[in-house]
């Protein structure tokens, strides 16, 4: 799994960059999807919320958002990014947040890739953002698959922007589903390197991980279907928490 410190070094170019980048590619399919299940003023959950550009937008819809990440550094941007938010740092597999809090949880950004299949993978992910939703709230949440992760993570890629540069030297196992990356941020004459791993999770299992929380899955998007074609072949999972039966 990549630790906090991997993506601590990442903070900056992230928060610059990628960052905003993603969330202006997500949020309008987004949107839709939330406006139709979450009146605006509900709480709302940005889980894995990087530098909260996602969490900012949400909050600027009228949604009481609060989110949480692993990693300080990306963390302190976000609290920047979003003030008005309520955010922790926490891991997805036990992060805290109190049973049935919030109407809605997001995780984009393939956040969730990032946990190995060892010590439960996204099995306990997903039982944990599920125990977070009120009865009826809804999970979205993105996955690579191996067509999507395989050009991405392999081979050696240059990402120049006016202030800086990074370089990424990549492999990606398409019989394990395992992906490494280890870039390097060059700025001012100063470099920066973090490793980064991938886990692809099939989506028969991460179905079944739905299912075994209880939770029940809506739809799956392709990137295609919500007009994000760029993004190769992702995949988009709406899921929700069951109404309580009334006795």
């Amino acid at each position: 799994m990549t630790g906090p410190a991997e993506f601590d070094a990442l903070a900056w170019f992230y928060d610059r960059y990628w960052g905003p980048e993603y969330a202006a590619a997500v949020i309008r399919p987004l949107r839709g999807l939330l406006l139709a299940h979450l009146p605006r003023g509900r709480p709302l959950l940005d889980a894995c919320c990087g530098t909260g550009h996602v969490t900012a937008l949400l909050a600027g819809w009228g949604y009481r958002t609060a989110g949480f990440d692993l990693s300080p550094a990306m963390l302190a941007r976000a609290r920047a990014n979003v003030p008005e938010a309520r955010l922790w740092t926490a891991d997805v597999r036990r992060c805290g947040a109190r049973s049935g809090a919030f109407g809605a949880v997001v995780s984009t950004y393939n956040s969730l890739d990032h946990l190995p299949r060892a010590g439960g993978g996204p099995r306990r992910a997903l039982a944990e953002l599920g125990r977070a939703l009120e009865p009826g709230g809804v999970l979205f949440f993105d996955l690579n698959t191996a067509e999507s992760a395989a050009p991405a993570w392999r081979g050696s890629f240059v990402d120049r922007r006016a202030d800086a540069v990074c370089r990424t030297e990549s492999g990606f196992d398409p019989v394990t589903g395992t992906g490494r990356a280890r870039l390097t941020i060059t700025r001012e004459g100063k470099s920066e390197e973090a490793t980064v791993t991938l886990t692809v999770h099939p989506l028969g299992e991460v179905l079944a991980a739905l299912d075994r929380a209880g939770l029940r899955c809506r739809r799956v998007f392709t990137a295609a279907e919500l007009g994000l074609g760029a993004l190769g072949p992702r995949l988009f999972v709406l899921a929700e928490r069951p109404r309580e039966e009334i006795a």
